[in-house]
């Protein structure tokens, strides 16, 4: 007759002890590495700047923040990951050109839109004809608070702006406002488009000759 070995019980149980150990191991080893990743990796991480003023603040350069994002936003002309957005009380007033010396007045200039693309904007109409692009050129040359990074807002930017404007209209006034854009209909490459603040804000392209006010802003 045919015999069947059997295993004792306890038997049983220093094999699920075993088993549950190798188990446990494998799990703490996992984890173990994960929290080391976890930790080297905030160690060895570029800190990051992030937000240090609030909307309404004064900002570095002597102006008022207007405009603040938490995640930031990217710089075109650099890459750069930045937080803020600050414009000047000083209201100047100039054309996007000067008269029609310059045969750019009637060529598209490629400017880009969204916010981060201001400066972008104001080194590109510059870097065409800088003789004759007095709205950007004023905003490079800006110096609030011994600063030289001041540039002429896009449409998105100056969007930000208009969401706190009546908090300082009797400050910088009512009206059109040059941006830094061309406007990029077929047919009007010769305008820039302006845009209106507070009352029935919307973007309009008009003539680059046509004096208008402009806000010098900056990032940081």
């Amino acid at each position: 007759m045919k015999k069947t070995l059997t295993v004792p019980p306890s038997s049983h149980y220093k094999y699920c002890l075993i088993l549950l150990s190798f188990f446990f191991v494998f799990i703490f080893t996992a984890c173990e590495n994960h929290w080391i990743k976890e930790i080297t990796s905030h160690m060895f991480e570029e800190p990051k700047k992030g937000v240090t003023h609030a909307v309404g603040d004064i900002g570095p350069g002597g102006g008022i923040v207007f405009y603040v994002d938490p995640d930031g936003f990217i710089m075109l002309d650099t890459g750069e990951r930045l937080y803020h957005l600050e414009v000047t009380l000083e209201v100047l007033n100039y054309s996007w050109i000067i008269g029609v010396a310059s045969d750019w007045y009637y060529n598209y200039i490629p400017t880009k839109s969204g916010i981060g693309t201001g400066r972008y904007n104001t080194n590109l109409i510059l870097s065409y004809e800088p003789n004759y692009a007095p709205a950007a050129e004023r905003c490079k040359d800006f110096s609030g608070g011994g600063l030289a990074d001041w540039f002429l807002p896009s449409i998105a930017e100056l969007e930000k702006l208009d969401e706190i404007y009546t908090d300082w209209f009797d400050i910088i006034g009512d009206g059109w406002v040059w941006s830094s854009e061309n406007c990029d209909i077929s047919g009007l490459e010769a305008e820039a488009n302006m845009y209106r603040f507070h009352t029935t804000p919307f973007t309009m392209p008009t003539n680059k000759s046509t004096p208008l006010s402009i806000h010098p802003i900056r990032a940081f």
